[in-house]
């Protein structure tokens, strides 16, 4: 006899959804509070930990939170991290919708304490100024005040989505960076990342034109500038950011693997440290410059890397400057790599959608951990000098591995 267990209810979801609104705004501040609640202790050493949540208002009275900081330990002055609060996260494109600001006490043992909270708005908190105050109310009575640093200043700015570009009808501009460091071994050696034969590519070689072959669809000069880092290209000191090939830009992929292979019958010497920011930065000034001169471009920067490098906290700074700037970075970890052909024939008409950008290698086993790090996706990148977030994600990273069989 088989018995069936009667099923009872052991909970309940609830789903909110609403229309989704692409919108680029941004609002940038750092909050403080001042003479907040005391929660932990006697009187005269009371103190709090306290941290905020914000979260934003719902049609039928709700709230969902968006957003929530750290908590500062031992304080009822507390000064929070700069945050960078997306408009279409925060309050779906609408400024001025409620937003919530609940005040709360860390505790590691019991639940944490309610201190107060505060109704503002998206508009409110980014066009504040120093001598704006917003008082903490707990049960009827203020407790405290919070108040926005004078640096760096609460703003409101706008951050053109990659989208935004395709309307406009812009053009792409790739630029190649390549590590010729020599933890890729001796290219005179068989088996070595840059070893060059005829009638075969190397690891290299083969990452390049796959990418290349994608993007070339959507850069209509298909000229590309080819930059090495990490080796001694006239046999002096090491250079980061130096021509491969001669200072031109290459002609199409065909010429960048010709240019990649003359670097190196040329007898260039493989050295180090990895250093990848001074290329980053390169790329970052192509970027600014035609932004700057009013030219539809946006700029990829391809980097192809056996592994990590050395100067990561300079690469989170250079990216967060580049929030604001038409770039975005293509990391490929070459290691063991498989290749994914495409289909012939012409590409497909770029829709909304579509994002070039997406890799067209397969992800590998090589240990990247270094350069994983400045890809966005498990979570906004930070600065490492002033804890300030990134505001988009402007890295991907692909590890890539030989095609087998």
């Amino acid at each position: 006899m088989v018995m069936e267990a009667a099923l009872s209810p052991q909970g309940s979801v609830i789903v909110r959804a609403e229309e989704k609104v692409d919108c680029g705004v941004h609002a940038k501040v750092q909050l403080r509070g001042h003479d907040l609640a005391k929660m932990d202790g006697l009187r005269i050493f009371a103190k709090s930990d306290p941290y905020f949540v914000l979260s934003r208002a719902n049609e039928d009275g709700s709230w969902t939170p968006v957003h929530r900081t750290d908590f500062v330990e031992g304080t009822v002055d507390p000064v929070w991290p700069l945050v960078c609060l997306s408009a279409q996260r925060t309050c779906n494109g609408d400024l001025v919708r409620p937003l919530k600001i609940e005040v709360f006490d860390h505790d590691n043992n019991n639940d944490d304490d309610p201190m107060g909270e505060v109704m503002t708005s998206l508009q409110d908190l980014g066009e504040s100024d120093p001598s704006r105050t917003w008082p903490v109310m707990l049960d009827g009575e203020q407790k405290g005040t919070l108040s926005p640093l004078d640096t760096p200043a609460p703003e409101i700015f706008n951050i053109p989505t990659f989208v935004d570009y395709l309307h406009g009808g812009l053009e792409l501009n790739v630029i190649v960076g390549i590590d010729f460091t020599a933890s890729n071994g001796d290219p005179q050696k068989p088996g070595t990342l840059h070893y060059v034969q005829e009638g075969a590519e190397n690891q290299y070689e083969t990452a390049l034109r796959c990418l290349l072959d994608i993007l070339s669809e959507y850069d209509t000069d298909q000229e590309y500038p080819v930059y090495g880092f990490g080796a001694k290209p006239d046999g002096g000191s090491v250079q980061h950011c130096f021509p491969v090939g001669g200072h031109a830009p290459k002609k199409g992929t065909q010429g960048v693997l010709e240019a990649y292979r003359q670097c190196l019958a040329e007898g260039l010497q493989l050295s180090g440290p990895p250093l990848f920011n001074p290329i980053m930065e390169a790329a970052l000034a192509k970027a600014n410059s035609d932004k700057e001169n009013g030219r539809n471009t946006y700029t990829i920067l391809v980097v192809l890397c056996d592994g990590s490098f050395t100067d990561i906290h300079n690469c989170l700074d250079t990216l967060l400057a580049a929030a604001t700037s038409p770039l975005s970075v293509i990391l490929i970890g070459v290691g063991e790599m498989r290749a994914l052909s495409s289909a012939p024939g012409p590409p497909p008409p770029i829709s909304p959608t579509h994002n070039p950008l997406s890799p067209c290698l397969s992800a590998g086993d090589e240990d990247f951990s270094e350069m994983s790090k400045l890809d966005g996706d498990d979570g906004r990148l930070k600065s490492f000098t002033t804890g300030e977030l990134c505001p988009r994600d402007l890295v991907q990273f692909v590890k890539v591995r030989r095609l087998g069989g």
